[in-house]
């Protein structure tokens, strides 16, 4: 498109904006005419109105419908006269040039205008608008084809630096000694314009060597060239073993099978902890201190201890054993001194009677002067004691024998006494071992009546508990106790089995092997029940209730089952007491834990054949109070306690899934009795949190909710 089309649009616009006045004035003067003559108010009117708001009448304003229009409003590029001037956008056009090219650069006049005109460029001073290679902002590079590309009107290339090259054929213009036929050198220049700096072909590059184990020495093997050293290089090439740190020229030489200074020899007598060996000419390990060679490890014929006093004789050396033989064995720089092997010992003989003082010693290859071989003699200062003088009643130790008036021969007999050992210290003595001496020995008595002397309790005149045995040596039993309460009553004092008799009448309910507990909560306690986890224990003390009555079943040894016949019971319950034990499971181990120990009291028993009921029972814990009891310990998981064969027995209350710790309820099979243990303290302010070494007893495998007792024990006093 041309300029004039471009410029023929804004010249007709600007052509009828100047013809529209001329004719409406001349028809606006004649209606004025006219108008003004009719009626003289209406152009009053006229003067006052401001249709668009913008402070000027409709009589000055030029379009009194926008406004944006009014004489005195600044001009904009909107295609309106704004400023009622008579001429549209003038003054705020912008001007623009036609780019042929399309290179963003015009040529030519330019054309004035709101918006850039297609085809137009906002740049001018394109010397070649037909060739977009042509414009101020083309680069004049290309050496091959000179050419005024940036339109500044010349062409050809400066050589600023006057070394032979254009300024598009160097990388530096500025400097003569960087072109591309100059020699790379280290200076951080690229000198030979390849674009690399002090690369590695530089003509004054040295030589770096692979320092791979950063000891700053290199492998003389592994090299490259470069300016300055790369990481991990380095200028001395002198490293003999490049990937150990240890070995390099500048390391000690060690004794360690390796060439650590890089000498060329290994392991030589030059290294730092190299030892330091002696000539052993004898061969017994020992070397001759004045011939001696340094090295790592120790020449032929040659040992590290140079202590020999004599290297031509095997048998003396530093370790050899001094003898009485003239010399010096051991080099101790002396001849048969009393350390030797084959050396006597020699006693102080000071009252010069031939027997020594076992305390004063020498040790001599010959006796020194007031010593004498035998070392017998009790008494150094008295010449008529020793072992070969007479012993005497009533006077000392004089044979040396250790005994004072002992029965030696030179003693008459009608002058000594009999003495009788006493092993148990209570003063009596066994008639069977004897001693005859003037004054009674050590561990000996007078008396010779004890008939145990092997026991301190039992002696002539001692105390002699119900149930026991024959302490006061009268050759009669004791009487058996009637309970487990008298034999603590009597002096008793150890837990274990008795054997009682409950009624005090031979032959009546008979003699019974028992267990009592002589010491929980002032003891007296006798053992009426023990049940087991362990069926194949407890199992045996289910009976019918007849006989529960009548029959003692198990042992009542500990850690066994056990059942005292229900008509001895108010032979042990003359103060209504009951104690229950229970031994826990230990939650982590399963291991028993310590045992739990509740007391009940006050009660009433009423026991036959047929019914057991207890009145006026309190206890701490849940205990069976005005009931009857079960002569079973187990039953199905359903059973209460109120029915026969409950379990268990002696709760007033039992868990409908009754748990043991094995499993989760007991499901109707019989089993030995259980009880979720109670949260009331013991006797001894005890819970199983207290006496489990994990802090709580094992619970039932399913909920939790129960904990299992292992062992139930019942006692009565």
């Amino acid at each position: 498109m041309s300029k004039l089309s471009l410029l023929l649009p804004l010249l007709l616009l600007a052509a009828c904006k100047d013809d529209a006045p001329a004719d409406d004035s001349s028809t606006t003067d004649d209606s004025t005419a006219d108008d003004s003559t009719a009626d003289d108010s209406t152009a009053d009117d006229s003067d006052a109105v401001d249709n668009d708001g913008d402070g000027v009448n409709a009589d000055t304003d030029c379009d009194d419908n926008n406004s944006g229009v009014y004489p005195g409003a600044a001009e904009q590029c909107d295609g309106l006269d704004n400023n009622c001037d008579g001429s549209v956008d003038e003054g705020v056009q912008d001007s623009f040039y036609e780019d042929g090219d399309q290179d963003g650069y015009g040529a030519g006049a330019a054309v004035l205008a709101c918006e850039l005109p297609e085809g137009y460029a906002s740049l001018d001073g394109d010397c070649d608008d037909s060739d977009p290679r042509y414009n101020p902002a083309a680069s004049e590079s290309d050496c091959e084809d000179p050419a005024d590309y940036n339109c500044d009107g010349s062409t050809g290339f400066a050589d600023n630096d006057n070394d032979g090259y254009a300024a598009c054929q160097e990388c530096d213009d500025g400097d003569a000694a960087v072109n591309p036929l100059v020699d790379e050198v280290c200076d951080d220049k690229d000198n030979n314009c390849d674009g690399a700096v002090d690369e590695a072909t530089a003509t004054d590059a040295s030589t770096f060597y692979a320092d791979a184990d950063s000891d700053g020495y290199g492998d003389p093997s592994s090299t490259t060239a470069a300016c300055e050293a790369p990481a991990g290089f380095v200028a001395d090439a002198t490293d003999c073993a490049d990937a150990d740190a240890a070995v390099n020229p500048g390391a000690d030489e060690l004794c360690d099978d390796k060439d650590n200074n890089c000498d060329g020899a290994i392991d030589e007598s030059g290294a730092v902890d190299a030892g330091t060996y002696y000539a052993d000419a004898d061969k017994d390990g020992y070397g001759d201190p004045s011939a001696s060679a340094s090295a790592c490890e120790a020449p032929s014929g040659y040992v590290g201890d140079g202590s020999d006093c004599d290297d031509t004789n095997v048998a003396v050396n530093p370790a050899a054993t001094e003898l009485c033989d003239g010399d010096d064995n051991n080099c101790d720089g002396t001849v048969d001194e009393a350390s030797a092997a084959d050396a006597d010992t020699f006693y102080a003989d000071a009252d010069k009677d031939g027997y020594g003082d076992a305390g004063s010693t020498a040790k001599a290859c010959s006796a020194p002067s007031g010593y004498v071989s035998t070392s017998t003699d009790c008494d150094d200062g008295d010449v008529g004691v020793n072992p070969g003088a007479a012993e005497v009643c009533g006077g000392g130790d004089e044979d040396c024998d250790g005994r004072v008036d002992d029965a030696d021969s030179s003693v008459s007999a009608s002058s000594k006494s009999s003495f009788y050992e006493d092993a148990d210290s209570d003063g009596y003595g066994d008639a069977s071992v004897i001693r005859e001496a003037c004054a009674a020995p050590s561990g000996t008595v007078s008396d010779a009546t004890d008939c145990d002397d092997g026991d301190e309790l039992t002696y002539p005149g001692a105390n002699e508990p119900c149930s026991g045995l024959d302490r006061d040596c009268d050759g009669n039993d004791p009487d058996l106790c009637e309970s487990c309460q008298q034999a603590v009553d009597e002096g008793q004092t150890e837990d274990g089995l008795y054997t009682i008799d409950p009624d005090g009448v031979s032959g009546s309910l008979g003699e019974l092997d028992v267990y009592c507990d002589l010491n929980t909560d002032g003891g007296g306690w006798t053992l009426v029940q023990r049940t087991l986890w362990d069926w194949t224990e407890s199992s045996a003390l289910l009976t019918t209730y007849a006989g529960w009555y009548g029959t003692t079943l198990g042992d009542a040894t500990p850690g066994e089952a056990y059942r005292l016949a229900g008509q001895l019971w108010p032979s042990f319950t003359g103060d209504g007491d009951m104690l229950v034990v229970h031994v826990a499971r230990d939650s982590s181990s399963g291991a028993d834990c310590d045992p739990l120990y509740y007391s009940g009291s006050g009660g009433t028993w009423s026991i036959t054949s047929t019914a057991t009921t207890l009145t006026g029972f309190t206890a701490g814990v849940n205990l069976t109070n005005n009931t009857s009891f079960s002569a079973s310990d187990s039953g199905k998981a359903t059973s209460c306690v109120t029915v026969r064969n409950a379990v268990p027995w002696f709760y007033n209350a039992c868990c409908t899934t009754c748990p043991t710790y094995k499993g989760p309820y007991w499901k109707g099979d019989t089993h030995p009795m259980a009880q979720y243990l109670d949260t009331t303290a013991d006797l001894y302010g005890n819970t199983d949190a207290n006496v489990c070494p994990s802090g709580a007893a094992m619970p039932d495998m399913d909920s939790g909710n129960y904990e299992g007792v292992n062992v139930m024990e019942i006692y009565l006093r």
